[in-house]
């Protein structure tokens, strides 16, 4: 072999080396690159992170304040940087739980703009009002979400879950009108657990003993307030809320004391600049103050007034919680003997048939009224409803008792037999009717029949109209 000659081996591992440096040396540099890209992205994700945290916490401090306005774009601000939190640390229950509180103080912001607003922005206060109920709406997924996590914050979320489930009457069994012992185990669990449920445990307790028709006897009654006065004065804070329970507890075991602190409580609470704008539930906390004021025609006015004060998509819930405490009222008036309370029990009454007929407890009190089986009690309180304090009242009950004993058109030989309805019921009865209609207690023609002789004093009434369309349609006629 010639010394000129290169061996092949060595122009082999020639070419190689060659090969080697035109890759490795680009493959070094983007190896460089991506570990400088990785150390960027840890430093900036390391100040991001306070940076989102930041921005959740001052826009949950903003919306407290009841004198700022409500900001779109603060709040789609604060819902990214919660969601984008949650995406870090999908497993947190602290920050699912944050982002549900970026939702509820959404929702609770943007109701109380909507709430100061002039009527002169309607369509403006409907596209603010979609955006509150799907704030809620995310916000109680998020809630739902963490209760299936560990930890404190997990309790938190399985507490404001079984609140916001009862007072606004959207589980199961207070929908019927009544709280189950399983919801009221459950509050009970909770607080042994030290969550601060006291106040919701408390007025579980008050729904289910002062439940309206059934009810249980005073002496039973009075054992379980007690019950619930004891757990109620674990309670530190103060709040109108807190006030209207500790009213009612009184009105059960001291009437004189409970009048006292509602006028006391009420005065307060027009007295204090400071007070914030009421949400339903503080309207509704001083209607509960002002029933045991003394005088309920005022609560009545209080309550019809704060109706139009609130947005329309509260006004529902409103309407069925105050229904639901003047039947608890009522319960306490009929458990009395002076004759003044059984007056006041037949005005409480004839106001919540007025103000919420469609309520799940005015449900269980007509369907009662609708049940021609024998019930001693139930005949008493019909007997005091249906006094001459409230001739309307009388007159509905009548009306609805003529019709559920007709089974045929044919027995009614002419209009001049039918009690007299006051206009003002006329919703109570287009509620009753559907009951009627759902229990199949009188034939067909008989419910159409009713209909008319409705939409005779009130001809322009849309409800009626349809109702009585598709009846005719069902049944051909």
């Amino acid at each position: 072999m010639s010394m000129k000659e290169t061996p092949k081996s060595l122009i082999e591992i020639s070419e190689n080396r060659r090969k080697y440096l035109r890759w490795s040396i680009p493959s070094l540099v983007l190896a460089m690159i991506a570990g400088i890209f990785t150390i960027a992205s840890s430093i900036a994700q390391k100040r991001i992170i306070p940076r989102y945290e930041r921005v959740v916490a001052d826009y949950l401090e903003a919306v407290t304040d009841s004198a700022g306005l409500w900001n779109e774009s603060d709040m789609r601000r604060a819902e990214i940087a919660a969601k984008r939190l949650v995406v870090e640390d999908p497993n947190s229950t602290d920050r699912i739980l944050q982002s549900a509180k970026v939702g509820l103080g959404a929702y609770e912001k943007i109701q109380r703009t909507i709430a100061s607003q002039a009527d002169s922005h309607p369509e403006k206060v409907a596209r603010w009002s979609e955006l509150a109920i799907h704030a809620k709406s995310r916000a109680i997924q998020s809630m739902q979400r963490a209760t299936k996590l560990d930890g404190a914050d997990a309790l938190e979320a399985r507490h404001w879950l079984l609140d916001w489930s009862f007072r606004n009457m959207r589980d199961q069994s207070t929908a019927l009108g009544v709280v189950s012992p399983a919801s009221i185990q459950q509050c009970e669990e909770l607080v042994a657990m030290g969550v601060p449920a006291h106040i919701l445990l408390t007025d579980m307790m008050i729904h289910r003993t002062l439940r309206f028709p059934e009810c249980d006897e005073w002496t039973e009654i009075r054992a379980s307030i007690q019950r619930a006065s004891r757990l109620l004065d674990k309670e530190r804070h103060a709040s109108l809320e807190i006030n209207a329970s500790r009213v009612e507890i009184s009105a059960v075991l001291e009437p004189t004391r409970a009048t006292a602190e509602a006028i006391k409580y009420v005065s307060e609470s027009v007295r204090d600049p400071r007070a914030p704008r009421l949400d339903w539930k503080g309207f509704d906390a001083v209607f509960r103050l002002r029933l045991h004021m003394g005088n309920p025609s005022e609560a009545f006015d209080f309550a019809w007034k704060s109706l139009a004060e609130l947005p329309a998509s509260e006004r529902e819930v409103f309407r069925w919680n105050v229904a639901a405490s003047a039947l608890r009222s009522m319960v306490i008036q009929l458990h009395h003997d002076e004759p003044q309370r059984k007056r006041s029990a037949a005005i409480l009454f004839g106001f919540a048939l007025r103000f919420a007929p469609d309520s799940p407890q005015m449900i269980r009190a007509i369907n009662a009224i609708l049940n021609d089986r024998p019930d001693e009690e139930r005949e008493e309180w019909i007997k005091v409803v249906t006094a001459e304090c409230d001739s309307g009242v009388s007159g509905w009950i009548a009306w609805l008792q003529f019709w559920c004993t007709k089974v045929a058109e044919s027995d009614i030989a002419d209009s001049s037999g039918i009690p007299v309805l006051d206009s003002s019921l006329i919703p109570g009865a287009i509620v009753a009717i559907r009951l009627i209609r759902q229990q199949g207690i009188v034939d067909h023609a008989v419910q159409l029949q009713s209909l008319d002789t409705l939409l005779l004093a009130d001809p322009s009434n849309p409800v009626l109209r349809r109702i009585r369309e598709e009846l005719a349609k069902s049944f051909g006629g």
